[in-house]
Formats: C-alpha cells, structure tokens, sequence
C-alpha cells in the first residue's frame, strides 16, 4: 500500500459528527469488520486503540466533514481518518504536566506505518499494521 491511498476497495467508510461520541461509534463500526478478516486479538486492540486515538484527535482539532475508512491488502490492514482541516497533526513530546497531547505518539508507536496526505478542501491521516500484529508488550 502506498501512501495517498490503499489502493483496495474500503471495507467501512464512515461518516462522523464531531461529537464526544464518535470514538465509541467508530470502534463499533470497525470491530465486526476485523472480526470478518479474522484479526488476531493484538491486531483488533491496536486497530481500535488506533481508531479511537485518530477519531478523537480529528474531532478535537480538524474540521467537518469527518471520515473514517478501513481497508485490507497484501495481510495489512490500513485505518485513514479524513477531515475538513489542513492542519497536520503533531507529535508532541511527552509531558507529566499535560493532561493531553499523547495520542499521536500512541499512533507513532503502535502502527507499522503512518502518515499523514494533504488533499484539497483537507487531509487524511493514515496507519497501517499486519493483521498479524505482534502481542502488546
């Protein structure tokens, strides 16, 4: 898969109203369809911590019309959340006095591969991973 886009059909593309709840929503939406490609356990919590994190962080800081689509390709699952805002999304160093700030390093972390496209009117921030993901340390 290549940065710009998966180059697979989406299996999901969402929706979303940034609202406190899209993170919950999201992660519904997504967890039958890793059940469908028979996810590994570790690959289900780390795409859906992934989802949670990039929702959270388009409805905090981008801008509607927010879209979340997962897709699958060559054993690799890829998560893309798209928003209305050209802002780019910062890791930020890690701090005990911030409350917050600590969900893109989760992401850095956690997928195999991540980045972020600008389009017009937008951007879309992507993470990839195996299906296979090795166990949460």
């Amino acid at each position: 898969m290549s940065p710009g886009g998966s180059g697979a059909e989406p299996l999901l593309d969402l929706a979303l109203t940034a609202d406190p709840a899209a993170a919950a929503r999201a992660r519904a939406a997504v967890e039958p369809v890793l059940r469908r490609l028979d996810a590994t356990t570790e690959t289900t919590e780390i795409v859906l911590l992934l989802v949670t994190e990039l929702v959270s962080n388009a409805v905090l800081h981008g801008e509607p019309p927010l879209s979340l689509r997962l897709s699958s390709r060559e054993g690799r699952v890829r998560i893309e959340m798209t928003d209305g805002s050209s802002r780019r999304p910062v890791v930020r160093e890690q701090s005990p006095d911030r409350p917050h700030g600590r969900g893109m390093i989760l992401v850095q972390a956690l997928a195999g591969r991540w980045a972020v496209d600008q389009r017009p009117g937008g951007k879309t921030v992507w993470a990839e991973l195996p299906l296979a993901a090795a166990p949460l340390q």
